[in-house]
Formats: C-alpha cells, structure tokens, sequence
C-alpha cells in the first residue's frame, strides 16, 4: 500500500545526490501501471497506494528542477513475441509460472486477469501497450523514456507508432525528449543506447546510457534490483568511480534504487546516495555539462568485460585518470588518494599531445592549496595537495590560454 511513500522526500533525496533526471518505474513485467490508468484496472491509483505514484513524483521532480523519466518494461507482457519473423510462446512470467504449474494458464477467461496477465489477443495486447505510453506522454509530458530488454518483441509498425506519438507530442510541447533502447530493439537515430548492470570500455563518438543498481552483486539475495532483506549497498566510492568512468567515454547513469514496499528508502540506500551528492556538490563541474577528451584515460585495465553485465577485475584507485573537459578547461580526475604531496605523472598529457596548447594554471577542485606542476616530454606532473579534500576522486583542473 506504499504507507509511508512521500514523492517530496523521495525527490529531495534525488537532488541531493545530485541527480539531474530521476523518475519512477511506470511499469515492470508484472503488467502493473504505476499511474491513473484508464486502460487496465491494475494501476496504483485504483488498487494498493491507491494514489497516483507516476503522478506524484512527476510534479515532486520538476519542481527540484530536475528531468522526469519514466521507464517501461512491459514489452515482456504479451502472451505472443514475434522475433525473427517467428511466433514464439512468451508468457508473461506469472501466467508462464501458472502454465508450468497446471500445464495449462488459468486466467484466460477473465477479461480483468488478461490485461494483468496480457493473455488476451495479440492485437488487443498490442493495442494496449501503445495506449499505455501514450497515457503516461499525455498525462505527465516525461523528458525521457527508458525501454527494458524485449523491445524487440513489438512489431515495427508499434514502435514506429510509439516514437512518432511521442516525439510529434514533445514539438507540441515545444521541447526536447530522449528514447532510450537495449541491444538494436530501435534504430540509433531515434533513441539512446543503453547498457544494463555495464558500461563502453571506449570512447565514443555518440551518446550511450547505463543503467545499474545501488546494490552489489547480480539477481540474488544479497544483489537485487528490488528490495531484499539481505541486499548488500555499494558504497558511494564504487558508484562514483562508475559514473566518473562512464562520463569519460561520453555516457551517463541511471541508478536504481530499491525502496521497501511501504516506501521507505533503507538508510544505507540514503546514505550512499548522500555521499555521492556530497562529491558531486565539490566537483560537479568536472562531470556536469562537460565533453570528453580526445583519449577517455589512463591506468591499469579494471573492466573484464565491455557491454551488458560488466565484470571487474579490481577496484579503480589513484593509479587510474579520467579525463573530461568543458571549454578550455581540462578535468584530469585521480580515481582516489595518491597520499600527501605525491607526485603523479599524467602520461596523456604531454608536450607532443598537447601541441601548441599552453597551459595557464593547474589547480585542485575543493583545495585552497597551490599545487605543483610541471609540464615535459613524459607528461604532466602534478603533486598532490598537502590536504586530501575527499579521498574518492582528486580533480585537477588544467586550464589553457
């Protein structure tokens, strides 16, 4: 019944981890509409909140001057996928537990239970997944919309008929939106592409996405996207390194969180993201509105793996740069606490890279201190301040005549 839900908690939160965009599940594979739906009975507003979830954090978001995104999952639903010009059998996952169970689903006659279900007629299915978009784009106007793995599963003409609703409503709305997709379930000139639980380990000429999750671990007790009594919480350190390492490359993150059910944030989840926005909140100019730099970095290699469901080999420390840049200015970011006064060669930033550029200063975000650099043939030196100002990540600030 989401007691003890508050959208003005949940979004003060947000802002203070320093999020710039921030929204609900609209709708996962349970075929539950997390808004005031007109089209299916099992929507929050009708039946357990009994309030309208979508809604709430809609005009909680905007108002902290954030952008709302509302991401949907319910591709997974349809009782039948067309993959590879093939039918194949796709329960939705309850129907597909009762259909093992009983050899058979139970709920085909109810008329209520298929649209929780999605056991109805295809088309009639695939009428309602367009009309659910589409009342959540009339009703809340989202600044982005996030699409689950299976996207794949809807026909063409569907997905053609989501993003032309969809973007025909933003030019009458007078603003911009993203789409964002997984694998190549849409064309890359109409949507984001995103990369679940992983990241690029390159830099690219184009936009990309992650999402992952507060949690350590994969679909266990202890690592779950939803809540669990054993979750086990990143520290914000190892979500920082995450979100540094993907800005280089020219991606951003979306991060889940996993409230209880009487929507509660746990406050090991709070104080992880406090401890993010706290970092953010001294050195956000090297993440916010920058661009990335012609190489992404240095250091040892720590990704196992490049894609969905990266796997590390190893923690980032001082050993790895970031680089990202806003401007004539240069952020080289020490993924941690080198020590007091220690010198760090930056061997991408030497004479021959950096050509007719000259540099004017070389500083520490949040050190009063004055540091020491020098530029020659193997990089750029600089020293560490004296005074570690946070010991998750050092920025140094070059900046160019």
């Amino acid at each position: 019944t989401a007691n003890s839900f508050d959208a003005e908690e949940w979004a003060d939160l947000f802002f203070l981890a320093g999020a710039k965009f921030a929204g609900p599940v609209a709708e996962h594979h349970d075929g539950y509409a997390m808004w005031d739906s007109k089209l299916t009975p099992w929507n929050a507003k009708s039946t357990g909140p009994k309030r309208d979830i979508v809604g709430e954090m809609e005009k909680a978001i905007r108002k902290r001057d954030m952008k709302f995104i509302t991401t949907f999952h319910h591709a997974k639903g349809g009782n039948f996928g067309e993959q590879a010009g093939k039918k194949q059998r796709q329960w939705h996952y309850y129907a597909r537990q009762q259909y093992l169970k009983r050899n058979k689903p139970d709920h085909l006659d109810s008329e209520e239970l298929q649209k929780l279900y999605g056991s109805m007629p295809r088309d009639m299915w695939l009428k309602m997944w367009n009309g659910k978009l589409a009342e959540v784009i009339d009703n809340y106007q989202p600044d982005m919309i996030w699409f689950d793995s299976w996207l794949d599963q809807i026909p063409e003409s569907n997905r053609q008929e989501f993003v032309a609703y969809y973007l025909n409503a933003a030019k009458s709305w007078g603003k911009d939106v993203a789409i964002t997709y997984k694998q190549e379930d849409l064309p890359a000139t109409v949507g984001i592409v995103d990369f679940e639980k992983g990241r690029l380990d390159s830099l690219t000429p184009y936009s990309w996405l992650t999402d992952d999750t507060i949690s350590a671990g994969s679909w266990t007790t202890t690592g779950s996207w939803s809540y669990t009594e054993e979750l086990i919480v990143k520290s914000s350190k190892e979500i920082l390194h995450t979100l540094i390492d993907i800005v280089s490359k020219n991606g951003q993150l979306l991060l889940n969180i996993s409230p209880k059910a009487s929507g509660i944030i746990p406050d090991e989840q709070q104080d992880t993201l406090l401890g993010i926005g706290k970092w953010l909140r001294a050195n956000g100019e090297a993440i916010y509105g920058t661009r990335p730099y012609i190489t992404y970095g240095e250091g040892p290699k720590r990704m196992a793996s490049s894609g969905h469901f990266v796997e590390m080999n190893g923690q980032y420390n001082h050993e790895n740069i970031r680089f990202t840049s806003k401007g004539e200015t240069l952020y080289a970011i020490q993924m941690g606490w080198p020590g007091s006064k220690v010198e760090t060669t930056i061997t991408s930033l030497n004479e021959e890279v950096l050509g007719s550029k000259r540099i004017k200063r070389v500083s520490v975000i949040d050190s009063p201190e004055t540091i020491y650099w020098e530029l020659g043939d193997q990089g750029l030196k600089v020293t560490s301040p004296f005074k570690a100002s946070n010991k998750v990540a050092i920025v140094y600030k070059i900046e160019f005549y």
